[in-house]
């Protein structure tokens, strides 16, 4: 199945990624939050779903993405909701506006 295949492509993004960073004694970067927040980014890889502050991480949203995807399977393990394939929401938020995530619709209302 596409979307399956889409999903584990992610994973092996993440590994490569994960053992480039350590053959050349990089450090993986972190998402840090200052305060409790939506993350609305492109794609989240697996690794970096695990090392997110649950206490800071209201809501993920994601342009892309797949909800078969490890990243998904972790946030839901983790009690993070998530949308995922929302292909505008980068275009239409800017960093620290106030926003609402409704993961069971799939949708994230945004203040003016």
């Amino acid at each position: 199945d596409d979307d399956y295949m889409r999903a584990r492509e992610l994973d092996v993004r993440d590994m490569l990624r994960r053992t480039l960073c350590h053959l050349q004694r990089l450090s993986l970067p972190v998402i840090a939050l200052a305060e409790p927040s939506i993350l609305v980014m492109d794609e989240l890889m697996p690794s970096e779903v695990v090392m997110l502050d649950r206490r800071l991480v209201l809501g993920i949203c994601l342009s892309g993405g797949n909800a078969l995807s490890h990243s998904a399977i972790l946030a839901k393990a983790m009690g993070i909701p998530m949308v995922v394939g929302m292909q505008d929401c980068l275009s239409k938020t800017r960093s620290g506006q106030k926003a609402m995530l409704d993961a069971a619709r799939g949708v994230l209302q945004l203040s003016h």
